[in-house]
């Protein structure tokens, strides 16, 4: 979407990602003297406005996330309908999801920092402390369980911001819609063990599913590595893991029995909350001597980006652009077990991720996986602006060569046809009459 559209009390600038059920738009609200602020709106897609499902999710969304006042959640603003649109109003955030990050990771073969993974889920597991402990106005717990953890639903800023979004399949007591016993719901590659058995949920379900999270920062590979559904299932009810050490070699030995902890399929076994959890990543990270915080975080994301926009302009400084790996043919592609070396420009904050012969890793991160997962399609405005352009020049030339036509045409048909011989300068011959024989030279 190019040109701004008016939506009620809001102007749709334009939008940024579309999925299955909805689509995202940078908006904006005007108001007194010139007042203005922007924000993102999440629009049903009208096939969806008019089944009563999907809009209750949608309410079920908003009024569950509305209550939740946290900086690791996204605040919901305005719930409505405008002609035969359904929409939430929600806090803008400038960055990127999650997904995006670890997808781009990948692609490049490199993977961020362990102390950035770790920063990742600490903000993730305040959000979900507060949203699993959350009480309504009388102080009765409102019992929620996010049930989608997955770095789709997980919003980074350029500052350094870390939020989760989405509470749209979000167990809680006042929820319009119930789901049946023995339903799954959500994304098969971040689902807790219990999840994917279709047994009743606790919070420790998004725990395990915040693990995976942290796991996949720590690797840049996805948790399991099957495109087969089937398959899939399988692992995830048996939590069939390989240790992050097998992928990344400097993830040590004190933070790995964390991470396998915390994805044991035995629930009772886990972290029993995420505070517990929190708490023993936060110790880790003060007995390594890190101070990493928010600022070393949202440097991180500076330097990612300028590594994009450089790479976008086909910069090929080597202390500024790592080089991409080789195309494959499965999306995100299969590569090599992973070890962590310095990037070529020692004073990133990215890490390079060179191959060792002999191992497999993961190869999950596949166009299979994309539609497994359900993530949204980011559409890029650089990339559009760029297309805008070519079309109006091509546009341009197009109405060049039709003016040109046009006066071709007009001197043609303007011009006598039966010019005085004298004039012509050559003689005029007249073809033969019909019945008459050629004569042969």
């Amino acid at each position: 979407m190019s040109t701004e559209t008016p939506f009620g009390r809001y102007t749709l600038v334009e939008r940024v990602a579309v999925g299955g059920m909805a689509e995202i738009f940078l908006a904006r609200i005007e108001g007194l003297g010139g007042f203005q602020k922007t924000l993102a709106i999440k629009r049903l897609h009208p096939q969806y406005s008019s089944d009563q499902q999907f809009v209750d999710m949608l309410i079920d969304e908003a009024k569950i996330t509305v209550q939740l006042a946290h900086p690791n959640i996204v605040e919901i603003h305005d719930l409505g309908r405008i002609d035969q649109h359904f929409y939430i109003a929600m806090e803008y955030l400038e960055g990127r999801d999650l997904f995006h990050i670890l997808k781009n990771l990948h692609d490049r073969d490199m993977h961020m920092p362990v102390e950035a993974a770790i920063y990742i889920t600490l903000e993730i597991l305040a959000g979900l402390h507060h949203a699993h402990f959350r009480t309504n106005d009388d102080g009765d717990p409102l019992h929620i369980i996010h049930r989608d953890v997955s770095p789709q639903n997980i919003l980074v800023s350029y500052e350094g911001e870390v939020k989760l979004i989405d509470f749209g399949i979000a167990k809680a007591e006042q929820r319009l819609t119930a789901t049946a016993a023995g339903v799954i719901k959500g994304k098969f590659y971040y689902m807790s063990p219990e999840q994917a058995s279709g047994l009743e949920l606790d919070h420790r379900s998004d725990l395990f599913s915040a693990a995976i999270v942290l796991y996949e920062c720590l690797t840049a590979s996805p948790l399991y590595d099957d495109d087969e559904s089937g398959t899939l299932l399988t692992r995830v009810q048996k939590a069939d893991i390989a240790p992050p050490s097998s992928l990344r070699t400097d993830v040590s030995p004190a933070l790995e029995r964390i991470v396998m902890k915390a994805l044991d399929s035995d629930r009772e076994l886990r972290h029993q909350s995420a505070l517990e959890l929190h708490s023993e990543l936060s110790q880790y990270l003060v007995d390594s001597g890190s101070s990493y915080n928010r600022m070393n975080f949202a440097l991180f994301m500076h330097e990612l980006e300028r590594e994009n926009v450089a790479s976008r302009r086909g910069n090929t400084d080597p202390s500024s652009v790592l080089p991409m790996p080789e195309a494959t043919e499965n999306g995100f592609g299969e590569r090599a077990g992973l070890d962590s070396r310095p990037s070529v420009n020692p004073q990133s904050p990215l890490r390079r991720i060179d191959s060792r012969s002999g191992e497999q890793a993961t190869g999950a991160f596949s166009a299979a996986m994309v539609t497994q997962m359900g993530a949204m399609v980011v559409e890029d405005p650089a990339l559009e602006e760029r297309e805008r352009r070519l079309r109006l020049a091509l546009g341009v030339v197009l109405v060049a060569i039709l003016l040109v036509c046009s006066a071709i045409a007009h001197v043609l048909l303007t011009t006598p046809r039966n010019l005085p011989h004298e004039a012509a300068g050559a003689a005029v011959i007249s073809p033969p009459s019909p019945g008459q024989k050629e004569n042969s030279a």
